[in-house]
């Protein structure tokens, strides 16, 4: 939502659900498409007043409104293809200057706002902390998996040489291309660094 097409009549879903924090929108909200013909099969947790279809409660207006204005202004900006050509652009610098790699996400048919990759020898986590020095915030893994290998690289058959060091970098159009320079120049010191520790 916000980043690709997401119309529900060319995907032909019955139910989507979509975050608000992930289009720069406040946290805690979210949406919920439900096909007419699909409606009958869901069933309330809570019930409460008549005017709420499938739960009970005060609608949190400012953060609904928050979240009508976030994708209002993501779809204005229309980044796809900034975006794509940014994360070509870390992929190549990766390759340019690192050894014992590896990445993860598919250049094609994956999403371009996230690039997964592994770095041998490494333990993710400690490579997460030495980027926040510098002020670059990376994901060592998705927040409902904390303390757990990844369910996905493990599906994968990855060596687990790799696991343990993958690191997620998320795009946006609020990046540039010397952010990238300078996130590649931090991660290379940073990742020889705890190579030489572990």
């Amino acid at each position: 939502m916000g980043k690709i097409s997401c119309d529900v009549k060319d995907l032909g879903v019955d139910a989507m659900s979509f975050s608000s924090h992930k289009i720069h929108g406040p946290k805690g909200i979210g949406g919920l498409y439900i096909n007419n013909s699909f409606k009958n099969k869901i069933k309330p947790l809570l019930y409460g007043g008549r005017q709420e279809i499938f739960s009970s409660g005060t609608l949190n207006a400012p953060a609904i409104y928050s979240f009508a204005k976030a994708l209002e202004l993501s779809k204005e900006k229309e980044d796809y293809s900034y975006i794509k050509n940014l994360n070509l652009y870390l992929r190549n610098k990766i390759s340019d200057k690192f050894k014992g790699y590896k990445i993860n996400s598919p250049l094609e048919n994956s999403s371009p706002y996230i690039l997964n990759v592994s770095f041998e020898k490494i333990k993710s986590e400690v490579l997460l902390h030495m980027l926040e020095s510098d002020n670059i915030f990376v994901s060592s893994g998705s927040a409902c998996s904390k303390g757990n290998n990844s369910r996905i690289l493990s599906a994968l058959n990855m060596d687990e040489k790799y696991i343990d060091g993958a690191i997620r970098f998320s795009f946006s159009h609020d990046i540039k291309i010397e952010d990238l320079d300078f996130l590649v120049d931090s991660l290379y010191e940073y990742v020889e660094e705890i190579r030489k520790v572990f």
